[in-house]
Parts: structure tokens; sequence; C-alpha cells
């Protein structure tokens, strides 16, 4: 019973640690890459890293777009669990134009 109590609160600190509200008006007048930065800021940077800033629970993007397409990262964020079964990204709640955005930032990170 403790491990699923102990399971369950570390899924919380996970899902929280993702949790940042940004919103689509706040992107407006930025380019697509600059919208990502700014969702990625707010949304992504307490657990990944990029060029040494951010996180370390997830793992290190400085250079993701050097080995993703902008397609497979878009969908990986769309739906971690589809696109990699047994990934521990939990899902975040994105807009499509936030998805689109951090798509595109974290492609052009080579």
């Amino acid at each position: 019973m403790s491990k699923l109590i102990w399971a369950m609160v570390a899924v919380g600190i996970l899902l929280t640690g993702c949790s940042g509200g940004i919103s689509d008006e706040a992107l407006a007048g930025l380019s697509p890459a600059e919208a990502g930065q700014k969702v990625f800021d707010a949304r992504c940077k307490r657990c990944h890293v990029i060029n040494g800033s951010g996180g370390t629970r997830g793992p290190n993007l400085s250079n993701v777009g050097g080995r993703l397409e902008e397609a497979a990262l878009r969908d990986f964020l769309q739906d971690p669990e589809k696109a990699r079964p047994g990934t521990r990204m939990p899902k975040v709640a994105l807009t499509e134009k936030q998805l689109d955005a951090v798509a595109t930032y974290l492609a052009g990170l080579k």
C-alpha cells in the first residue's frame, strides 16, 4: 500500500513540475521559435536542460534538433506514451499552437 502512495506522490510531483500556464495570447507577435522557447521556459524547463540551463529530471535537449525531425518532436509532445511506449515523460496539456511552437523551437536546437 505504501508503495502505491509513494508512486502517486511521485506522479503528482512530476505533473506539478510540468504545469504552469502560458496563454496563446502571450505568444502573439512572436516567431514560432521565439514562442516555442517561451512555452519551453514556462512548461518544460523545470525538468529539461538546454545549454546548461534548466532541470535534470528529464533528458538534456540541447541538441535534440540534430537527432529528431520537427514532426517527430511534435508527435512525441502531443502523446509521449503513444510515440514512445514506456517513457517517463508525462502528457503535458499544450494547445495546438503551443505544440507547433515548441516542436519548432526544439527542432532548431542543433
